[in-house]
């Protein structure tokens, strides 16, 4: 791949001028904000024999992933300009997704783990569970290395956010930027607590039955989306246990079955109307990117103040954070040293006060995210000297929202403060659960007893890959 040739951006109709040159035009994602043209016409010339010596005389660092984003990528490239003693390679296992299997990439990179084909560095996403690797000591604890670095503090970061990554007090994976998932509501209607159980969440769905309760419909993504937020609460991974025969559980698959929908009668919906608000449920999943987002809700598309209510969780949170990259060290590593100066540009200011113009997501350093709510509040002026006002659509009308207050930046961060989880999905478990759930859906068999046939057919197989 191009990033082997430390080239930034995506390499676009490449064609041969001659066995040593390649003409091509080079898409640069951040054109936006640096002000250069998005694409640009380069001449590619093989490397000369003294730049592949200085090349070749590096140590190779390993970083293996499904589906690299560009912002690693890029950060891949800079530091293999500028370190003098490492040179990481990216393996990208997207290369084995299809348009029919998203995942096929994460199961063959798992698959390469279990084997023990284990990378330096693993570039881990929601869909590949750590808690497998960690039960198998693959990984290395990174606590280590930010009690004697001089240059990072674990305390400039967000302790609960690394927390939810330690086991045992041992810190296994860093995730350097995050978004939130989470349930809002109009306070008006759901009370200004965050967080509910499985009773109080149906109590309140049958209180509202005659209307839209939730904006998501279809039984698959219904299930998936609770599932994805609530996972740990049925299964540990680590000691190769599972809970599917549980209350809440049972609650799960009723409300899925008595208010989801199968996906022809969705599509079928869908031909005869077009939502011109896609929040007109009172309760809306929904991905928290920014500060913004919660200003877009209150003042655009719900119009009045919401709470943070989250899914239905015994801990009473029902908020997780996504991400679309997570970094871990492999135990088995013989440049952990270097594999961690990797780590560390994910750290540090330069890459962590990114997310303040790129939309990243949030920030995991302290400075960085009092940055980006400062900027979100009063963002810096475009060279008219004037200030681009916020707007979102409503269907085809286009409202101006204004800027976030303090009330809303502290709103936000009570949110990030009170999360201790993770959004995993394990498709392997979704399969199951699916697959078990049709016959209960039909009326073949009861709740109590699918979620037995769930419960054993998911412990077979966490126990298989323990």
């Amino acid at each position: 791949n191009f990033i082997d040739s430390d080239i930034e951006g995506s390499v676009q109709s490449p064609l041969p001028l001659s066995k040593d040159k390649i003409i091509c035009q080079i898409y640069d994602e951040d054109s936006w904000q640096s002000g250069k043209p998005e694409n640009t016409n380069y001449i590619l010339k093989r490397a000369d024999a003294e730049t592949l010596k200085k090349v070749q005389e590096k140590q190779i660092l390993t970083a293996a992933g499904n589906d690299v984003i560009y912002s690693l990528s890029s950060e891949v490239v800079k530091f293999n300009k500028s370190n003098d003693k490492f040179r990481v390679k990216v393996i990208d296992y997207s290369k084995f997704n299809t348009d029919d299997d998203y995942n096929a990439g994460s199961r063959e990179l798992n698959n390469d783990l279990l084997k023990g084909n284990v990378p330096d560095i693993l570039l881990l996403n929601t869909n590949m569970n750590a808690d497998t690797y960690i039960g198998k000591k693959l990984l290395t604890d990174m606590n280590t290395f930010f009690s004697s670095d001089k240059d990072i503090k674990k305390e400039d970061y967000l302790e609960n956010i690394l927390n939810i990554f330690e086991s045992d007090g041992k810190l296994y994976q860093i995730t350097p930027t995050f978004g939130i998932r989470t349930m809002v509501g109009k306070t008006s209607e759901i009370g200004e607590k965050q967080g509910w159980n499985f009773s109080e969440f149906m109590a309140f769905v049958e209180k509202n039955k005659d209307k839209e309760v939730l904006n998501i419909s279809g039984r698959k993504e219904l299930l998936n989306s609770f599932l994805s937020m609530t996972i740990g609460e049925y299964v540990n991974y680590k000691e190769g246990k599972c809970n599917f025969e549980n209350e809440d559980f049972i609650k799960l698959m009723e409300f899925v079955k008595e208010y989801g929908k199968d996906q022809e009668d969705i599509d079928i919906e869908a031909k005869d109307s077009y939502p011109m608000n896609e929040y007109n449920a009172l309760l809306n999943i929904v991905g928290i990117d920014g500060y913004h987002r919660l200003h877009e809700l209150e003042k655009g598309y719900i119009g009045e103040e919401v709470t943070f209510k989250g899914l239905p969780s015994p801990k009473g949170i029902g908020s997780a954070i996504g991400y679309q990259v997570s970094l871990a060290i492999s135990d088995k590593s013989k440049n952990k040293e270097g594999a961690w100066e990797f780590v560390k540009v994910f750290l540090k200011e330069d890459f962590q006060d990114k997310t303040t113009n790129t939309g990243l997501g949030f920030p995991l350093k302290k400075s960085s995210l009092e940055k980006l709510a400062e900027n979100t509040k009063n963002p810096p002026k475009d060279q008219q000297n004037s200030m681009i006002q916020p707007t979102v659509f409503i269907g085809e009308e286009m409202k101006e929202i204004g800027f976030i207050d303090d009330a809303g930046i502290e709103k936000v961060n009570k949110l990030i403060t009170s999360i201790d989880s993770a959004v995993n999905y394990d498709a392997n478990i979704s399969k199951i659960i699916e697959e078990e759930m049709e016959v209960f859906y039909k009326g073949d068999k009861t709740a109590q007893e699918v979620a037995k046939l769930i419960q054993n057919r998911v412990n077979t197989y966490i126990n298989e890959i323990k």
